[in-house]
C-alpha cells in the first residue's frame, strides 16, 4: 500500500517538475471518443453523451462529470479510506443503482502499462507514446480491454504518468459506466 502511495506521489511530483507554461488546446480521439484537452482538463463526447474532467495535480484529485440518461453524474477520484487511489461512478435510473468502481493498481513503467482495477477486473492500459520529452510521453496512444471490449484513444500533446493515470480512470470509467 505504501509503495503505491509513494509511486503516485512521485508521479505527481514529476508532473509538476516538468509542467510547461503556455498550454495549448489538443485532442483525445479514439474508440467512440472525441474530446479536447487544455492543461489538465478534458471535455467532449464519449459514445453518445458528454463528459468533462479535471485533474488537480497539486491535490492529487480528479473530478469527472458525465451527462447522460438526462442525469448529471459526478465522481471524485482520490485517495480512498482503504488507502487506494480511485473512485466510484454511481447513478440511479428507474430505481436501479449502477456503480462502476475504479482503482489504481500500479504502473509498469518499463513496459509502459498503467494498471487499473475496474469492477474487480484487472485492466492493463498499454501506453505507446510517439516519443518521450524528459518524463512526459508525447502524443501517447492508450489501449485497454475492459469487459471484453477494446478501447483505444490517442491523447495529443504531452503527459506524465500521473496525468495519464487519472485521465485513464476518467475516460475508461465514463466509457464503460
Amino acid at each position: 500500500m505504501k509503495k503505491i502511495l509513494m509511486l503516485v506521489t512521485s508521479l505527481l511530483i514529476s508532473c509538476a517538475a516538468f509542467a510547461e507554461e503556455g498550454q495549448e488546446l489538443t485532442t483525445i480521439h479514439g474508440t467512440n471518443i472525441d474530446m479536447k484537452i487544455y492543461d489538465h482538463a478534458m471535455a467532449g463526447a464519449i459514445k453518445d453523451y458528454v463528459a468533462w474532467g479535471f485533474f488537480d495535480e497539486a491535490a492529487g484529485v480528479a473530478e469527472l462529470i458525465v451527462r447522460k440518461y438526462e442525469l448529471t453524474i459526478k465522481t471524485i477520484f482520490t485517495k480512498q479510506e482503504n488507502g487506494k487511489v480511485g473512485g466510484t461512478i454511481v447513478h440511479t435510473k428507474d430505481g436501479v443503482e449502477y456503480k462502476t468502481q475504479i482503482e489504481f493498481a500500479g504502473i509498469d513503467s518499463a513496459n509502459k502499462i498503467i494498471k487499473l482495477k475496474i469492477n474487480d477486473e484487472l485492466v492493463s492500459v498499454h501506453v505507446v507514446p510517439e516519443s518521450m520529452n524528459e518524463s512526459h510521453m508525447v502524443n501517447p496512444t492508450f489501449t485497454a480491454v475492459v469487459a471484453g471490449e477494446t478501447i483505444s484513444y490517442q491523447m495529443g500533446g504531452e503527459g506524465c504518468y500521473g496525468k495519464s493515470m487519472f485521465f485513464a480512470m476518467m475516460i475508461l470509467g465514463a466509457y464503460i459506466h
